[in-house]
């Protein structure tokens, strides 16, 4: 009768044993998991924001090239399109603060009042020698930043894939573990 109880009281303290491992290797795998994919939905959000917010960019600022060079011009087109891309950039220095990420927008901002003085200058009546120069360079500065952001955005998009595809492996790895730890403590109760 002594034998009994102690063979069932070992046979319960060896399944308790199991149960324990087998639930804390499940709940690390959990809280690994969903830790991760915050991680990753948080990276990929703010690179998908700044990758629309550059594309809106690049396309307002197409608009308003053909918009200067048009003869005769439209002021309060130009103007509206002017307000729309300083809205544009506020989102984006606010998405930047936001997120501690990078001074990309607030660059941009610079580089987008720098074309506007250019262009100025150009447009005077007799503009000085080198205008039409200086109103290229500050084009193409502005122009190559958001592409330069853009590219950024895309490879922290590969950058945020590469070290999740990491993560899951040694998450998995340690479930592994886990696993091999719940089948070496089922044998050893069972032959021991």
């Amino acid at each position: 009768m002594k034998l009994a109880m102690k063979l069932r009281t070992r046979l319960f303290l060896s399944i308790s044993a199991l149960i324990t491992v087998a639930l804390l290797g499940l709940i690390l795998g959990l809280v690994s998991v969903m830790q991760m994919a915050k991680t990753q939905e948080s990276l990929l959000r703010s690179s998908f924001i700044t990758l629309d917010l550059g594309l809106k960019l690049r396309q307002s600022l197409g608009d308003q090239l053909i918009m200067m060079l048009e003869n005769p011009r439209d002021s309060e087109a130009l103007q509206a399109s002017k307000q729309r891309y300083f809205e544009l950039l506020d989102q984006g220095i606010a998405h930047e603060q936001q997120n501690g990420s990078g001074n990309g927008f607030s660059q941009a901002r610079i580089d987008y009042q720098n074309l506007l003085q250019a262009f100025d200058k150009y447009q005077q009546p007799s503009p000085p020698p080198g205008s039409k120069e200086q109103l290229t360079e500050t084009f193409n500065v502005l122009r190559n930043g958001l592409i330069v952001d853009h590219k950024q955005a895309l490879e922290n998009i590969s950058t945020s894939e590469h070290k999740s595809r990491e993560r899951a492996l040694v998450i998995s790895g340690l479930l592994g573990l886990v696993g091999l730890a719940v089948l070496i403590i089922g044998f050893v109760t069972a032959h021991g």
